[in-house]
């Protein structure tokens, strides 16, 4: 069948963005399938080009679904926050796109950089709107603080991409909660060695 029945079109188009993320995450673009994204969606192949056109227009809707989350999150920031506020929350919503992220830095791995777009449009706006609170925010200069918002991105991304057990191992804790809050310490301490600003 198309799609199940009684969903909805904006749902049905909603499962397959879902399921083509976490494809796009697990296996990359080459190796995804429109059949696996179709199974895990519930709908047929011949639904996805309704909503997509092809596979490089749904990979194009991946990027631009997390990209708007990301830049709905950089909305709810404040000009006077701290970072002390800013990294946990950030870590968190890290957390739950992680699927986004892999996919990411899996094109990264798979094609050597990203494309022009997301590299000079979309990921040079969301450095630039921290950079911009941390220079607001502190006084400190726009070289330092793209320097410590590149820095700690990158570090997030990779802890982020970390399962959850190697994160556990990795900081000999028992606990999820622990390790996150190790990441954070770390993450925090870098931003403030990076900036030169003390603790809050």
């Amino acid at each position: 069948m198309p799609r199940i029945k009684g969903r909805k079109p904006e749902t049905t188009r909603e499962a397959v963005l879902e399921a083509a993320i976490w494809a796009f995450a697990e296996y990359g673009f080459d190796n995804a399938t429109l059949a696996v994204i179709a199974q895990k969606a519930g709908v047929t192949a011949a639904t996805l080009p309704y909503h997509f056109t092809d596979k490089k227009g749904l990979w194009d809707a991946v990027i631009d679904a997390f990209y708007k989350e990301l830049f709905q999150f950089a909305a709810t920031l404040k000009p006077d926050e701290n970072y002390e506020d800013v990294l946990p929350r950030f870590y968190d919503w890290s957390i739950e796109n992680r699927n986004g992220i892999r996919v990411i830095l899996r094109n990264v791995i798979e094609t050597g950089s990203l494309d022009r777009e997301v590299r000079e449009v979309r990921m040079g706006a969301a450095f630039e709107i921290v950079a911009r609170l941390a220079v607001n925010r502190y006084g400190v200069r726009e070289k330092a603080a793209r320097d410590a918002t590149v820095a700690v991105t990158h570090l997030i991304t990779r802890f982020v991409t970390n399962s959850r057990e190697d994160n556990r191992r990795a900081f000999t804790v028992t606990t999820d909660e622990e390790a996150r809050d190790r990441i954070v310490a770390i993450l925090l301490q870098t931003a403030r060695v990076l900036l030169d600003i003390p603790a809050a």
